[in-house]
């Protein structure tokens, strides 16, 4: 029996994952985008709209805190349909 004696395989730049302008190709878009109006997604009240527009300005922890926030209320709001039986 022959023994083949196999090279180590050398590292290769994997394929470019990023998506949009930052990929630096006209052609590169996010999965929302091409799913999605630009209406289409995020809160349809203007008045919510507005809100969130405005926690971009926020400091990344002071976002972090709403993000916490809007989660547990996500989470509380789904705990109370699946207990009163509206789980959908």
């Amino acid at each position: 029996m022959t023994k083949v004696r196999l090279k180590p395989a050398r590292s290769l730049p994997g394929p470019d994952t990023r998506l949009g302008p930052e990929a630096g190709r006209p052609d590169a878009y996010t999965t929302d985008s091409l799913l999605f109006d630009d209406d289409e997604r995020g809160p349809q009240s203007q008045s919510l709209r507005l809100k969130l527009e405005a926690v971009d300005q926020f400091t990344p922890d002071e976002q972090e805190h709403v993000a916490a926030f809007i989660e547990g209320a996500l989470l509380r709001h789904h705990a109370r349909q699946a207990f009163s039986g509206q789980a959908s």
